[in-house]
C-alpha cells in the first residue's frame, strides 16, 4: 500500500513539535557544557592565582603551563591562552591590591 501524498507544509507541521524538542535539548546541552567550561576556567584561574600569590609560580611558569596545555591537550580551546596567561596574570594586581588570592570570590560555585 502506498502512503498518501501529503503536502510538504503539512509534513513540517506534523513534525514541528519533535523539532522543537530536538532544538530545545540541543540548546540545553550547549548551555550545560558552557556552564561547566566556565566553572573549569574559574577553578583553573583560582588555582593559578593562588600559586602566583604564594610566590610558588611566576609569570614564566604560567606561560609554561599554557605551552604545556597546548601541547598535551591539542583539542583544548580557550583555556591555555586566555585563562593561564590572560586571566591569572591580569588578575594578579587585583589580588595583591585586595590581599586575596580569591579573585573569583563572587563566583557562585567558588569554595576555599
Amino acid at each position: 500500500m502506498k502512503a498518501p501524498d501529503v503536502p510538504a507544509s503539512t509534513v513540517d507541521d506534523r513534525f514541528s513539535e519533535v523539532l522543537v524538542l530536538i532544538r530545545s535539548a540541543r540548546q540545553q546541552a550547549i548551555q550545560a557544557v558552557n556552564t561547566r567550561l566556565i566553572e573549569l576556567y574559574w577553578q583553573v584561574g583560582a588555582y593559578i592565582s593562588r600559586k602566583l600569590e604564594r610566590a610558588e609560580w611566576g609569570d614564566a611558569v604560567v606561560s609554561q603551563l599554557a605551552e604545556h596545555l597546548a601541547q598535551t591537550q591539542p583539542g583544548l580551546r580557550g583555556l591555555p591562552g586566555r585563562i593561564c596567561s590572560g586571566c591569572a596574570s591580569s588578575m594578579r594586581p587585583t589580588m595583591l591590591k585586595r590581599k586575596s588570592h580569591h579573585w573569583c570570590d563572587n563566583y557562585p560555585g567558588h569554595t576555599t
